[in-house]
């Protein structure tokens, strides 16, 4: 497995692009469990962070993008749930279960 993060300014953009994601016309993207959110869009979710930017003015890019990319074998087969529980494991590996976020699985390769 390959996981991959980076701290992010854009995360109404970032949202917006993963939970709108296609691939040649069809939807790529599942919603696979959110925490602590509860707006239908990008906009919305990062609206729903904004009281927690306050307290630190400085901080540009106040967001957190991770990517968690098992391999194929270890894909095979998974379900939503299983999905869901991989993207909680990693919340909770990295410290991150009481912090507000989404899981978005994209499925399908771009050619």
């Amino acid at each position: 497995m390959i996981a991959k993060g980076k701290s992010i300014s854009h995360g109404t953009a970032a949202l917006e692009y993963d939970l709108a994601k296609e691939i040649n016309g069809e939807a790529a993207a599942t919603e696979i469990h959110r925490h602590e959110l509860f707006g239908c869009t990008g906009e919305e979710m990062v609206q729903e962070m904004k009281p927690y930017f306050v307290d630190f003015p400085n901080v540009k890019n106040n967001c957190l993008r991770f990517e968690v990319s098992p391999s194929v074998e270890e894909s095979a087969g998974m379900t939503d749930a299983d999905w869901a529980k991989l993207g909680n494991d990693f919340m909770q590996r990295m410290g991150l279960m009481n912090h507000q976020y989404v899981i978005v699985k994209h499925s399908g390769t771009e050619k």
